[in-house]
């Protein structure tokens, strides 16, 4: 009997811990707030659970910082057709998002312009641009 006690807590454990590692963007990000960064893309990471994107931002007075933006999963985003070579190094970008909760250099996207003006979205939780991507796919699948 000890053995099945000890065996359930360890598989209870196990199970336990994907809940857990999953995070609210609430939690670290202002939400009822928008931040606009403009940089140069350092470097594009489409990766799970959050595409990453670093950025290199020059203030007014010319100093430079590294910033973090957060958007949706690399699985969603691929299936909005981003790909490893959506934003290349180099590559200048506006970025609007919320800014983090402790004033790091941090936002989880919402929008990036690129140079040439085109919109991509993929920012974190973007529930209603999916239904709007999903939308328009069967739209076109249907010929309308």
């Amino acid at each position: 009997m000890n053995h099945r006690l000890i065996a359930l807590s360890i598989v209870g454990l196990l199970l336990s811990i994907p809940a857990a590692s999953h995070h609210s963007s609430q939690m670290h990000y202002i939400m009822d707030e928008l931040v606009t960064v403009e940089g140069v893309v350092n470097e594009f990471l489409l990766v799970n659970p959050h595409a990453r994107i670093y950025l290199d931002v020059t203030s007014p007075d010319g100093d430079t910082a590294t910033w973090m933006a957060e958007g949706e999963a690399a699985s969603v985003l691929r299936r909005q057709d981003w790909n490893d070579e959506t934003l290349k190094q180099g590559e200048f970008v506006r970025i609007t998002g919320n800014p983090s909760r402790d004033g790091r250099n941090l936002v989880e996207w919402r929008t990036i312009v690129l140079s040439d003006g085109r919109e991509l979205g993929g920012g974190n939780g973007q529930s209603d641009e999916r239904d709007a991507l999903f939308q328009q796919r069967l739209r076109n699948e249907r010929g309308e």
